[in-house]
């Protein structure tokens, strides 16, 4: 039997995104993309999975990224189905302990996660993070403090850090 990813769109104040669910968590925030670009962003661990469209499902994520456009929130406490390697997972757990309103370059994100020389799997990393606002990578930057890499652009990257200040 296949797994189950329900998914919806929501409107955020400067993208649209698509969210996605399994029985395990969520496991996709997606910027700006359509239902089949989504599906091939989890096409690896997720093969044949059945995508329903469900609203409902997806209520505790809806409200929480609600609450965070609103300056309500500032941490998420949602179940997560993060699937990566052993070194993708530490670096994910060491995004979401950056403080909201704070920013890590890639050499320090890479010392938390136990790499202190890695600062370049930490990119490949924070780019194959399916799950960015939640799983903060928009708060990582250049060892210059410079905007480099994020999957929803570096103008949507500006606009994540500046609504955190």
């Amino acid at each position: 039997m296949s797994e189950r990813i329900a998914y919806t769109f929501y409107e955020s104040p400067w993208s649209e995104l698509l969210i996605a669910t399994s029985a395990r968590g969520l496991c996709l925030v997606q910027f700006d993309t359509s239902l089949a670009r989504a599906r091939a962003k989890l096409a690896t661990p997720w093969h044949s999975a059945q995508w329903v469209e469900s609203r409902r499902e997806n209520r505790a994520v809806l409200a929480a990224l609600r609450d965070y456009f609103r300056g309500k929130r500032q941490h998420f406490h949602l179940p997560l189905d993060l699937r990566g390697t052993p070194f993708q997972l530490a670096v994910w757990r060491a995004l979401r302990c950056i403080p909201y309103g704070e920013t890590r370059s890639y050499k320090q994100l890479a010392r938390a996660a136990g790499q202190p020389r890695a600062f370049r799997a930490v990119g490949m990393a924070c780019h194959a993070n399916r799950v960015p606002i939640i799983v903060p990578c928009h708060r990582v930057l250049g060892s210059d403090s410079s905007l480099v890499g994020f999957g929803g652009g570096l103008t949507l990257k500006r606009q994540l850090l500046a609504h955190e200040q």
